[in-house]
């Protein structure tokens, strides 16, 4: 499985095809058709679970960086992050019913409704708490 994968990669995709390609996840990957939707979805879910894998570490140890979806140009506080409830990546509050609305994880069918308080709802139902989140 790549959730073995433990070391942080600015080219994920790159790295996967050169070093991974062997991987049963990232063959399927590659076999689709390139600049697809479906592919893009799949190095989506990919990197969304190595980030969300990182994001928990530093959310139970309370140090660390957290690796949102978006970067800001200024640093944020980590209680006004909340994770997507379709791709599980952490975004800024204000910024997350934009999001919603072009998610790659989320289902064609489903419309977005209350994405702040949705995601509320997950975080807590995981036992994330925005003390946890906000020690350094």
């Amino acid at each position: 499985m790549l959730h073995i994968l433990r070391k942080l990669d600015y080219k994920l995709h790159r790295h996967l095809e050169q070093q991974h390609s062997n991987e049963i996840e990232v063959a399927k990957i590659l076999n689709m058709p390139k600049r697809s939707k479906e592919r893009r979805r799949a190095w989506a879910a990919i990197t969304a679970k190595g980030n969300i894998l990182h994001n928990t570490k530093v959310k139970e140890k309370g140090v660390g960086i957290l690796i949102p979806k978006y970067r800001q140009s200024k640093e944020q506080d980590r209680k006004k992050y909340l994770s997507c409830e379709f791709c599980r990546m952490l975004i800024i509050s204000t910024d997350l019913y934009k999001h919603h609305r072009s998610c790659v994880s989320k289902p064609d069918e489903v419309k977005s409704d209350a994405p702040v308080k949705n995601s509320k709802l997950l975080d807590s139902s995981l036992g994330v708490t925005s003390e946890r989140m906000c020690k350094k």
